[in-house]
């Protein structure tokens, strides 16, 4: 069984990190993790936490493995959100910013403003 430490404060351990988002922490135990992340190379500690984890290997190596083999992958009814912690996805929307209608759903509704004035006039 793996630490609970995952060392986020050293720099030379951070690109061996894991994070794992959108993890159903209801079901899915600490040894689930381990037993799942543990193909990829030895795991020197793991933290579980409400909807996501942390998993940190002995190297990156092990960690890039693990982010490629795993992303994606749906466990518990969930698809999981892998990537290394040093290194966030980029592009994800970013909470409390507003998109626009237009944006959200494009802006192939066009009015026919012809209609609209001859039925008005």
């Amino acid at each position: 069984m793996a630490s609970n430490v995952t060392n986020k404060t050293d720099p030379r351990s951070m690109n061996s990190r894991v994070f794992i988002g959108n993890l159903n922490t209801l079901v899915v135990k600490k040894s689930d993790v381990e037993a799942i992340f543990s193909k990829y190379g030895k795991i020197v500690g793991c933290s579980v936490h409400k909807g996501f984890a942390f998993v940190q290997y002995v190297n990156e190596r092990n960690a890039r493995a693990a982010v490629a083999g795993e992303d994606g992958r749906m466990i518990a009814g969930q698809v999981l959100d892998i990537n290394l912690a040093a290194e966030p996805k980029v592009n994800r929307g970013k909470a409390g910013v507003k998109r626009s209608a237009a944006e959200m759903y494009g802006s192939s509704f066009d009015l026919d403003y012809d209609f609209q004035r001859d039925y008005y006039d």
